[in-house]
C-alpha cells in the first residue's frame, strides 16, 4: 500500500510542475468515462509530446484515438502546417473524439479516421513520408501496425508505442495471443539493423524507436 501511495504522490508532484498544459485537455480526458484508465497519463502525454517536439515532427500517424486525449498532446506540438492522422475503430469513440477535436485550437491539424487500423494502413498512400507513428490500439495487431507503417515512415522517423510491457505479460511468461503478439512486436522493433530502440520503463512500458 505504501508503494502505491508513494507512486501517486510522485505522479501528483510531477504533474503539478510539468504537466500544466494538461489542463487544456482535461475535458477531453473526462469524456473517456470508464475508459479513462486505458488512456495515457498526463506525464506520458507530456513525454510523447516532448519527444515529437525535439524531433521536430511535422507529419504523424496515430493508431488508436480512443476519445482523442493522446492526439491532443501530439497535435499541440506540431507546426502550423503539421498534420496528424488518427485512426479509431470504435464508431462511438470516433464520434466523441471528433467533437473533442472541434473545440481545440489545433483542430485543423487533425484528420480523424473511423476504421480498423491494420486494414486502413494496408491501403494508405501518402504524398509525404511520416516523421512519427504513435501506436496505442489493439495489442494483438502491434506487429502488423509496425510492419505496415515501416514503409510510410522516413529514415530517422520515430515509432512510439504504448503498453509494450503489457503489464508484465511479456516477461512473466503469461500465455495468450496478446502476450505472444507483443513479444513478437518487441523482438521485431529491437532489430538493430532496422531500428535504434528502447522501452522506457513507465507503468505499462513505452517503446521509442528510430528507423535506421
Amino acid at each position: 500500500m505504501a508503494r502505491t501511495e508513494d507512486t501517486t504522490k510522485r505522479q501528483q508532484y510531477i504533474r503539478s510542475l510539468y504537466c500544466k498544459e494538461e489542463a487544456a485537455f482535461s475535458d477531453v480526458f473526462q469524456t473517456a468515462g470508464e475508459k479513462k484508465g486505458i488512456q495515457l497519463s498526463p506525464e506520458e502525454g507530456k513525454l510523447v509530446s516532448m519527444i515529437l517536439a525535439i524531433h521536430k515532427a511535422k507529419y504523424v500517424l496515430e493508431i488508436g484515438t480512443l476519445v482523442g486525449y493522446s492526439c491532443c498532446w501530439i497535435a499541440s506540438v506540431l507546426p502550423e502546417d503539421g498534420k496528424v492522422i488518427t485512426i479509431e475503430k470504435s464508431k462511438e469513440n470516433f464520434e466523441i473524439a471528433k467533437k473533442n477535436f472541434a473545440t481545440t485550437k489545433f483542430k485543423d491539424k487533425i484528420i480523424t479516421i473511423n476504421a480498423d487500423g491494420a486494414t486502413y494502413l494496408k491501403g494508405l498512400e501518402l504524398d509525404y513520408q511520416l516523421d512519427a507513428v504513435f501506436i496505442d490500439a489493439k495489442k494483438v495487431d502491434y506487429p502488423a501496425y509496425l510492419n505496415l507503417s515501416y514503409t510510410l515512415l522516413r529514415k530517422g522517423g520515430l515509432i512510439i508505442a504504448d503498453n509494450t510491457l503489457l503489464f508484465g505479460g511479456v516477461y512473466d511468461s503469461q500465455p495468450g495471443e496478446m502476450q505472444e503478439a507483443m513479444k513478437k512486436f518487441n523482438m521485431e522493433i529491437s532489430d538493430t539493423e532496422k531500428y535504434r530502440s528502447l522501452i522506457f520503463p513507465t507503468n505499462e512500458g513505452l517503446t521509442v524507436a528510430i528507423k535506421i
